[in-house]
């Protein structure tokens, strides 16, 4: 999943983490500058035990301003994937899924044991500005709450400007919920097959791939309810994940 400003989050099944890569860098690797072989992971672990005066240089731009602001060249920029939250730190982190971020916050599903850790988990796009300003111990994990634990396992996430989704399947029926702001849970879809990757149009919709059924759903999203209908919108065999491109869609930037 790519934020407004163009960092890449994705989870990893098998080492248990939540991770991002940084819109400079991946710049650099479509550039040639970086190669793949550059790239270096950086552990929760190790963004914890960070100087403080990095620290202090995050929270120097306030959530806002982080979300608006233009990447830029930036020369200092290392080759790493930042492992944002790993299961061996986080309890909210359980063979995680499906992501999403808006720049500021950052949601992901669980793929077990939703109803212990979360099936849909927030956290934070760069946690660490948040640890400082909260006055955290460095060796606390970064800041994670469940949105709700509902179902044991989840599958996509998406999110809008009001509710974030997520698809999962359930004694041989596939849904997709919804949660508000305040933390509201519905049922948006029911009786799918497999759903499984989610993204939103950025107005008021949401579609769906139903990897059993060979289609593409599109989903009303304009306000929060239950049993929402859906229409077909394209037939795919065996689709599984969803992106979405736009006319004002900015590619490279």
């Amino acid at each position: 999943s790519l934020d407004p400003i163009g960092n890449l989050y994705f989870t990893v099944a098998g080492t248990n983490s939540v991770n991002k890569i940084e819109h400079d860098v991946l710049k650099k690797l479509g550039e040639g500058i970086y190669q793949c072989g550059d790239l270096k992971k950086a552990s929760e672990s190790s963004l914890l035990a960070k100087p403080e005066k990095e620290l202090e240089a995050d929270i120097a731009l306030d959530a806002s301003q982080r979300a608006s602001e233009v990447p830029t060249d930036d020369d200092d920029t290392e080759p790493e994937i930042l492992s944002l939250y790993e299961g061996s730190l986080e309890s909210h982190v359980s063979v995680p899924s499906g992501v999403s971020s808006d720049g500021r916050r950052l949601w992901w599903g669980n793929g077990v044991e939703g109803r212990t850790a979360g099936s849909l988990v927030e956290g934070q796009a760069a946690p660490r500005a948040s640890l400082l300003a909260s006055g955290s111990s460095s060796s606390q994990p970064f800041p994670a709450v469940a949105l709700t634990s509902v179902v044991p396992t989840t599958y996509g996430v998406a999110h809008s400007n009001t509710m974030v989704f997520f698809s999962t399947n359930q004694t041989g029926t596939g849904s997709v919920y919804a949660v508000s702001r305040d933390g509201s849970t519905t049922e948006l879809v029911s009786g799918l097959g497999m759903p499984r990757g989610l993204v939103w149009d950025g107005d008021n919709t949401v579609y769906v791939a139903d990897q059993a059924a060979n289609k593409v759903f599109s989903v009303p999203v304009g306000r929060f309810m239950d049993n929402a209908p859906i229409e077909q919108s394209v037939l795919c065999q065996g689709v599984f994940g969803l992106a979405l491109r736009t006319e004002n869609s900015r590619i490279g930037t």
